[in-house]
């Protein structure tokens, strides 16, 4: 969940989008759509995308930025500097966001004229500053074609708050651009517009010396702020407009820190549309602005799970096929402490061990192992000690085999003693981090004693699974690794496979018959440390993906984590948690079952082609009552028809 306090954040999910009505109390302009046009495009558009932002940039710094492939969708100067400076906010000029633009700054209005006129471009945004007593302004334009294309356009100047009413409702216009400053100490606007009609038409509301609760009302009726600028202190220039159908959330603040900013687009993965820099010599400097969605689907479901349920710390997710590219990630770099989860790492250097010492070391080798009885049934036993006791009197010996198990299963935190104190201690640890290239990974303190901080980032815990995968460990290692480790998987990632069997409409006899073959390790772990909750879950996956008539695992590395959360329940954070780990995995089961529906679906006795005998192989099932081939829940006539009507397309 995201805090409301001020310095403030809000947030909308539209669940209607309704015009809004005029409201003349707050001064403001609202004009009603029917359509969503690319009146100002990058708003619009939340394909995930590179982008970047300046707080306090010169004319060089933005020029530069162009120079790497990225382009300025908004400019706002910096009052009280000289020479100017802006903040700024760009995207990369490429796939979708690519366009036909210029930008500039210190320009007359002739020339700002003059450039678009030759350019065949309209304005976006214009940024009027005194400069030297002398009004100058800075524009970003792209090219009047296309999808953005407007049959009218206007930008207008000096005006009084009123005046820009007038001007819109005089045109039948929307704006798409306002803003405020002084001219000779007279508070003035300029302002943006294009045609409120066809394509381009949308609802939009400007306000003017609003205050942020007169902001939140129109947010009530269904807009979104897409510009947010401080006049007086305590009161904002805003620009709201009707949700397209392409934006889904929406995000505005004020009275933030750049640090603050830095830590909410990381934490959330949303981009930038406008940023407001807003200098204050009686104190630190703030921003007000506003935010669009910037994740893949699964990201951000993932996201809005975890949203909803944790108040507060910091958490993350990640999702990557091995030797293959991220399927999704959201602060998957960013070091945490993983409590046992890291035991990962102390399972993959014993099992290092084995493969390194000849036969020296094996699953049956001894060890001394401190913790008495252990842990039964989750309960701890007489002598066992969640922060291993190196005096403790009840050591005894214990097979490598059976202190790994305990270790990875039970979570045995004496058991991980074991490994550690005979396996290189925390120097062999971080050896092994670096040989798996675990940049980020480091180990201080034995797992269950909590301090120092022991941390990894989920990038790291899935390269161990990698590796594991890519020869790390022996074949027959690499098989006991994953043995040993909880193989069955959770009750979250078996919905999403019962939902995307019946939404393929997958045969019933199909479903064991696919689930066999999927393959599952996990590790997880959970600390609380200083009143605040951690917890972690990683998974190794292989899938059974088919390529024709021959199935063709294809295996996945993914995780979550929380740190610092004050609010951690089962149901809450926990479920949340888990529920966003496996949801970063539906589109590959869903493309897994696809690939079983495919050419090969005559393949019932999965011997890799289609032939004769998977007719006899159907009937069989189907005399047995086992015969659901068309999904309906029941085994008739009708299975027999669509088999064999599948069987011959194969």
């Amino acid at each position: 969940m995201i805090a409301q306090s001020n310095p403030e954040l809000f947030t909308n999910f539209p669940r209607a989008r309704r015009a809004p009505a005029c409201l003349a109390s707050l001064a403001a302009l609202a004009l009603v759509a029917a359509a969503h046009g690319a009146a100002n495009p990058d708003r619009d558009n939340t394909a995930k995308t590179a982008w970047w932002y300046f707080t306090n940039a010169t004319h060089a710094d933005i020029a530069s930025k162009v120079g790497e492939g990225y382009r300025p969708i908004d400019l706002e100067p910096v009052d009280g500097t000289s020479p100017q400076r802006f903040s700024a906010v760009f995207v990369r000029d490429t796939g979708s966001f690519a366009k036909d633009f210029d930008w500039n700054t210190g320009r007359t209005e002739a020339q700002v004229n003059s450039a678009l006129s030759t350019n065949g471009h309209r304005l976006i945004d214009i940024e009027p500053y005194e400069d030297g007593g002398v009004i100058r302004y800075a524009y970003v334009s792209i090219a009047n074609t296309g999808d953005d294309f407007s049959p009218s356009n206007w930008w207008i100047a000096g005006r009084t708050e009123q005046q820009v009413r007038d001007f819109a409702s005089n045109n039948n216009a929307r704006i798409i651009d306002v803003d405020t400053y002084l001219e000779g100490g007279v508070r003035k606007y300029a302002a943006v517009l294009v045609s409120n009609s066809g394509a381009m038409q949308r609802a939009h509301t400007f306000l003017a010396d609003a205050t942020p609760a007169q902001i939140s009302a129109v947010i009530g009726q269904g807009q979104r702020v897409v510009q947010i600028e401080r006049e007086d202190s305590g009161t904002y220039c805003v620009l709201l407009e009707a949700f397209p159908p392409s934006v889904n959330h929406h995000w505005w603040f004020y009275g933030w820190s750049s640090e603050q900013i830095s830590a909410f687009t990381g934490q959330y993965g949303v981009r930038l549309i406008h940023l407001d820099r807003q200098p204050n010599a009686a104190g630190p400097t703030t921003y007000s602005g506003a935010f669009v969605n910037n994740l893949n689907a699964p990201e951000t479901r993932a996201r809005d799970i975890m949203d909803a349920d944790i108040d507060d710390g910091f958490w993350g997710f990640y999702c990557k096929r091995v030797n293959g590219g991220i399927v999704s990630a959201l602060q998957h770099d960013r070091p945490f402490e993983p409590a046992s989860a890291l035991k990962l790492l102390h399972h993959v250097r014993a099992m290092r061990a084995i493969d390194n010492t000849g036969g020296a070391i094996n699953l049956l080798s001894q060890y001394n192992y401190l913790g008495g009885g252990g842990i039964v049934g989750g309960v701890n036993q007489p002598g066992y000690d969640s922060c291993p006791n190196p005096n403790d009197p009840w050591i005894q010996q214990i097979a490598l085999g059976t202190v790994l198990g305990w270790m990875m299963v039970q979570s045995d935190n004496e058991a991980t003693w074991t490994i550690t104190t005979n396996f290189g201690g925390f120097n062999g640890l971080n050896q092994t981090a670096a040989l798996l290239g675990m940049d980020d990974t480091f180990v201080q303190h034995h797992i269950g004693c909590g301090t120092p901080p022991n941390q990894v980032t989920l990038e790291d815990l899935g390269r161990i699974h990698e590796n594991v995968s890519n020869g790390f460990l022996s074949p027959q290692s690499r098989t006991a690794f994953r043995n040993i480790m909880i193989n069955n998987w959770s009750q979250n990632l078996q919905n999403i496979i019962d939902q995307e069997f019946a939404s393929a409409g997958m045969p019933g006899f199909y479903r064991p018959m696919f689930q066999n073959q999927i393959q599952y390790a996990t590790k997880g772990g959970n600390y609380g440390l200083g009143g605040t909750a951690y917890r972690t879950g990683f998974n190794w996956i292989s899938i059974p993906h088919k390529s024709g008539c021959l199935t063709s695992p294809r295996e996945f590395v993914y995780g979550g984590y929380f740190n610092q959360i004050t609010n951690d329940t089962p149901a809450g954070s926990q479920t949340a948690l888990s529920r966003a780990i496996h949801e970063q995995m539906r589109e590959q089961i869903r493309a897994a079952i696809n690939s079983w529906m495919g050419g090969c679906i005559g393949d019932i006795n999965q011997n890799g082609s289609v032939g004769v005998d998977d007719i006899f192989a159907f009937l069989t099932m189907w005399f047995a009552g086992d015969g659901d081939f068309d999904g309906d829940e029941r085994t008739d006539v009708s299975d027999i028809f669509a088999f064999l009507v599948a069987w011959f397309n194969s």
